[in-house]
């Protein structure tokens, strides 16, 4: 029973967690993004050293070149994510942008094929790249906004989530619990 207890004690604290994460992305997906931004630019940067470090202390003979290059690129882009967080949020934005575009019109070429299709897959192939063009011209558009959207579209998913998981482990607790008074009252 105490295992049962730790393992629902700890569903529970991870739906709290969850909860709490999804809280903070609702109200301030702005300064979120820029905390996850400098957070993987650290990383990077640790990463980055950490190859250049092992560069240089191996022998002449041992090292390969890939390794400092790939250590020099890592810290490079640790350190632009940290100085310019909001830059490279944008920039990440916007080439996410032109890829759906291209995207957008591939799909929409791929659905010209199926119009002599019976049945509704060629409106709804259609209906899909033109929403996906629309939703890359909205992000091209203001990045900012949209990546601040977005943060909180995931903040209310982060949020249900873990409110879900508090809601059934709670219901299951208590169904637990009267099944296990139930067969201390019988025995």
């Amino acid at each position: 029973m105490d295992f049962i207890k730790k393992v629902f004690g700890s569903y529970i604290f991870e739906g709290l967690v969850l909860t709490a994460i999804g809280v903070v992305l609702i109200i301030w997906p702005n300064e979120s993004l820029n905390i996850m931004c400098i957070a993987i630019g650290a990383l990077l940067i640790l990463l980055g050293l950490i190859k250049l470090i092992m560069f240089f202390s191996k022998n002449k003979d041992n090292r390969k070149i890939m390794a400092l290059l790939i250590g020099i690129v890592e810290t490079a882009l640790g350190i632009v994510m940290i100085v310019s967080s909001r830059f490279f949020i944008d920039f990440f934005q916007i080439v996410t942008g032109v890829i759906l575009i291209y995207g957008a019109v591939i799909m929409f070429f791929g659905a010209l094929r199926l119009r002599m299709l019976p049945g509704p897959l060629f409106i709804i192939s259609i209906l899909l790249a033109i929403l996906t063009f629309v939703l890359a011209v909205v992000m091209l558009i203001n990045p900012t906004q949209f990546a601040s959207f977005m943060t909180q579209l995931m903040g209310v998913s982060l949020a249900i989530e873990g409110i879900s998981m508090i809601v059934v482990m709670s219901k299951i607790k208590r169904e637990l619990d009267k099944l296990h008074e139930e067969s201390d009252i019988i025995i």
